[in-house]
């Protein structure tokens, strides 16, 4: 400690991100115990695309804690297709970066088509 400067002020953006990034990973591990404890929990997943046209997927997992029910946003990710086989890899990498196990179901609007076929 005695060589750093006295005048740092954090402000670079990289002390920024990792500033952010510390944050993040404080939250979800809040939200992860909370799952934990609770025994069970669903998790949305939402296609849309935002303000630049971007595709993106918005990841939002719901829980219920002595009967009230709770919804913490997880994650974006962008795609740049939204066909099942990639809405499938983001859903996988969704629940590995929960340390998630199970897949137990998928709500699709079609019952032969899209990520339901690909979950089953």
């Amino acid at each position: 400690m005695d060589k750093t400067k006295k005048n740092a002020t954090y402000l670079s953006p990289q002390s920024q991100n990792e500033f952010i990034h510390s944050l993040a990973t404080c939250v979800k591990r809040n939200i992860i115990q909370k799952i934990q404890e609770t025994g069970c929990c669903s998790l949305l997943m939402d296609e849309t695309n935002d303000v630049s046209h971007i595709e993106q997927v918005s990841f939002i997992l719901r829980y219920a804690i002595n009967g009230e029910v709770f919804e913490s946003f997880l994650q974006f990710t962008k795609v740049t297709k939204t066909d099942a086989e990639r809405l499938y890899n983001c859903l996988c990498e969704a629940l590995n970066n929960l340390s998630c196990e199970d897949k137990d179901g998928a709500n699709m609007s079609s019952q032969y088509s899209g990520i339901k076929i690909c979950v089953f």
